[in-house]
């Protein structure tokens, strides 16, 4: 009786020592694929069932559109545009270059701000003025130590 090891050794060996997952990843499309004109984006439409139509909308008013099974076949041969609570939407290179611009923007400006004022000093509730720190370090008034009864 031939061992468990023995037949996917066996089994190891006919198939010429390649591996085939059989798994496809059709929400892959090969970046040389894509016109050097076009976005593309997997956008979700539900998350465990539930419908997302807030996500959707955002993509929408952000220039997306829903790309057709065609333009997709046309792409890399698959016509596969909805999977899984995702669809896939097409937007002009030329947008989607714009808006990368100005959320970088977006998110380096605070950090430059904050670096800025800390660099000249010039931070919330932090006067420099040497006179009004004077005037704010001065105790105007004195504390007395006040005996605590021990019964």
């Amino acid at each position: 009786m031939a061992s468990a090891h023995g037949r996917s050794r066996k089994a190891w060996g006919d198939s010429g020592g390649t591996f085939v997952s059989g798994a496809e990843d059709i929400l892959h499309i090969d970046p040389d694929k894509i016109p050097p004109d076009m976005d593309l984006r997997w956008v979700r439409t539900s998350t465990y069932n539930q419908p997302d139509p807030k996500n959707y909308a955002a993509a929408e008013k952000n220039a997306y559109v829903r790309l057709d099974p065609a333009d997709r076949r046309e792409i890399d041969g698959l016509d596969i545009v909805e999977e899984g609570g995702l669809v896939l939407m097409a937007r002009s290179r030329a947008i989607s270059e714009r808006a990368r611009s100005q959320e970088y923007q977006d998110a380096v400006k605070p950090l430059e701000t904050q670096a800025r004022r800390a660099g000249e000093g010039d931070l919330d509730g932090v006067s420099l003025d040497a006179r009004g720190a004077r005037k704010s370090n001065f105790m105007r008034r004195s504390i007395e130590k006040i005996e605590i009864p021990k019964d």
